[in-house]
């Protein structure tokens, strides 16, 4: 695998360490590099992916009880769950979640300003870092095999998942007797470190001392391949550390793209011109169907929908829209005077209209009107009483031509 590999300042550190892997060779590792340093060093392999690794110490780690489902769901919100746990505010922390098992989750957090800090550095030296993962997650371990490893002037101990410390040499026997004290089990612990680390002379009576097969944390990279660490469940850039890939167009590609984009800003432009037009057109035809409505229906209080209320109203089911029905009732009425009551649609057809005026004549003047339009209709029950004129119009569905 093509890659830089950069190793971050551990805590109490300032310097850098890297090492690259071109066409299968490794190169040696350079250790105690300034970010000048590693710039200058370096200058020649950008062209390779840059992986960084955040030293042990920078990051915490804990395992939430959490099924699959409630992953899906609640997703980095399960870590709000045990904030109660943590020193600082888990928002200020960027989180990852990794399933363990079925029921349980290790989500690992780092401090956002730290990693934004590295991550701007390096991507303004020429660096841009396309895979950030923990040292830690490189470490494998379970509940009966466990990793010591040395950091500058201390040792971090990993033991099951979300159970490790980064602490003082002289106080290891003390971290050590502490976590044996809490395991369930008496089954003896298989305890691995560099061959190079200077170790207690006396172990605890539970653990089964011996030297792993790497030294240091390059050892821990040779075997493994550039896209199982990239989709690592545990790399940092995701969310709002992701990576935005440049573009390799050639300026010839870039100039069409932009004669492209001013194409569609045109066209974009166009259609907001038309549209504002259009909607304009609409509001103005739905205001003269509400003051239609209005008048016809004055016992309406307020218009929510006006195509449902008048539909409910008329209860027409023919193929007329309902302003197309609101317009032949307005324009037909043969006064001001005149309002409509009730409508009622009847399962032989026809359709009940109840109106009043002022005067009987008024209703074969509505007649005469609605005939002359093509809609066939009748009069029943019509009265004049205190002063009142009702009828009842009777229009035969669907027989507007």
């Amino acid at each position: 695998m093509d890659c830089l590999f950069l190793r971050l300042p551990a805590p109490g550190e300032a310097l850098l360490q890297a090492i690259q892997c071109r066409q299968g060779q490794w190169s040696t590792p350079a250790f105690g590099l300034s970010l000048d340093d590693f710039t200058q060093q370096f200058a020649e392999s950008r062209d390779l992916t840059v992986c960084v690794l955040t030293p042990v110490g920078h990051d915490i780690a804990l395992v939430l009880e959490a099924t699959a489902k409630q992953r899906r769901e609640a997703g980095l919100g399960l870590v709000s769950m045990v904030e109660d746990q943590l020193s600082e505010d888990y928002e200020n922390l960027h989180w990852t979640l990794s399933p363990i098992d079925e029921h349980h989750t290790l989500a690992r957090g780092i401090n956002k300003q730290w990693l934004r800090h590295w991550l701007e550095s390096l991507t303004q030296a020429g660096f841009s870092p396309e895979i950030a993962l923990p040292e830690a997650s490189l470490l494998a371990s379970d509940a009966e095999n466990w990793v010591l490893y040395p950091v500058g002037e201390e040792v971090f101990l990993q033991a099951d998942p979300g159970q490790s410390a980064l602490v003082l040499a002289h106080d290891l026997p003390m971290l050590l007797d502490s976590l044996l004290s809490s395991r369930k089990t008496s089954t003896p612990v298989r305890l691995r470190y560099p061959q190079s680390m200077n170790v207690p002379a006396v172990w605890p009576e539970a653990i089964q001392a011996a030297p792993a097969a790497w030294q240091s944390w390059p050892d821990l990279l040779r075997s493994r391949d550039k896209v199982s660490l990239q989709k690592h469940s545990q790399n940092w850039l995701f969310g709002e550390f992701a990576v935005i890939k440049k573009s390799d167009w050639s300026p010839r590609w870039r100039v069409a793209a932009v004669a492209l984009f001013a194409v569609i800003l045109l066209q974009g432009s166009l259609n907001y011109v038309e549209a504002s037009r259009l909607a304009k057109q609409a509001a103005e035809a739905e205001l003269q169907t509400s003051s239609l409505f209005r008048q016809l229906f004055p016992t309406e209080q307020r218009i929510v929908n006006l195509e449902r209320q008048v539909n409910a109203r008329l209860a027409m089911g023919s193929q007329q829209s309902a302003s197309t029905v609101l317009q032949l009732i307005a324009e037909t009425a043969p006064s001001e005077k005149w309002q409509v009551q009730h409508f009622e649609l009847r399962q032989n057809g026809l359709v009940h209209v109840d109106i009043t005026g002022d005067d009987l004549a008024g209703t074969q003047q509505w007649l005469t009107r609605l005939g002359a339009r093509g809609m066939a209709a009748t009069i029943e029950n019509a009265k004049f009483e205190g002063g009142v004129a009702t009828a009842r119009l009777v229009l035969q569905k669907g027989s507007r031509s």
